[in-house]
């Protein structure tokens, strides 16, 4: 938690601890794992970036999670999903997938020859009472997102703007989006206590450093 003691540092906002390209293997840039960042950015625990090019790259086979909650969000492309709770459809460019693990689920996809596909997965650790409940999943179009032109709201709350998403913790998770030159300040709710971001198109100034395709931690 923030405490009253620290708000000096607060105001003069926070500087950036880490700063990692993370690690790509084929279409898949992993940003953070249990094993690194992850364990600066509870309930954060992965991070992973895809982008797989026109020519097509590799499916999604169904693969289990159990314990955690996946947030992918699709940045450009569409891609057809199906789990084990029974859902299947498609996902758009600005679509999201929530899958909320629980005691175990199967999840997968299947990527559309001939269009480029990029966009984020995030994991969250769950709140022990959620581990071993049932499966749930929810798949947003992009109408879903609530937003205010530069923000969506993946995961939380911004402003006036809330997910649909019910809150399995307190976090905040946004897609933010800004023209060259564009500022734009956020000050973070006061019990929030980690903050990180990742960039994957442009450069970002941020903290006295400039930010392109990394991802950053910031000081607590």
């Amino acid at each position: 938690m923030i405490s009253p003691s620290i708000s000096s540092a607060r105001s003069r906002g926070r500087g950036i601890v880490q700063l990692t390209a993370g690690h790509t293997h084929g279409p898949i840039t992993r940003l953070m794992s249990p094993g690194d960042l992850g364990e600066l950015v509870k309930p954060f625990v992965f991070l992973d970036y895809f982008e797989a090019p026109s020519s097509g790259g590799p499916q999604m086979a169904d693969h289990p999670h159990s314990g955690i909650a996946t947030h992918t969000t699709l940045l450009q492309g569409s891609v057809g999903y199906r789990d084990s709770t029974g859902k299947s459809g498609t996902l758009r460019a600005g679509s999201v997938e929530w899958m909320q693990a629980g005691g175990g689920v199967w999840h997968g996809g299947d990527l559309r020859p001939g269009e480029p596909v990029r966009g984020y997965q995030l994991w969250v650790a769950l709140p022990a009472p959620l581990e071993l409940e049932p499966a749930f999943s929810q798949y947003l179009d992009p109408e879903a997102i609530e937003s205010d032109g530069r923000v969506r709201v993946l995961l939380g709350s911004h402003g006036k703007q809330r997910s649909p998403i019910a809150e399995v913790s307190r976090l905040a998770y946004l897609h933010v989006r800004l023209r060259d030159g564009e500022a734009w300040r956020y000050q973070p709710p006061v019990d929030h206590d980690v903050a990180w971001l990742a960039v994957n198109d442009g450069k970002l100034h941020v903290a006295g450093t400039v930010v392109a395709r990394r991802m950053a931690v910031f000081e607590e």
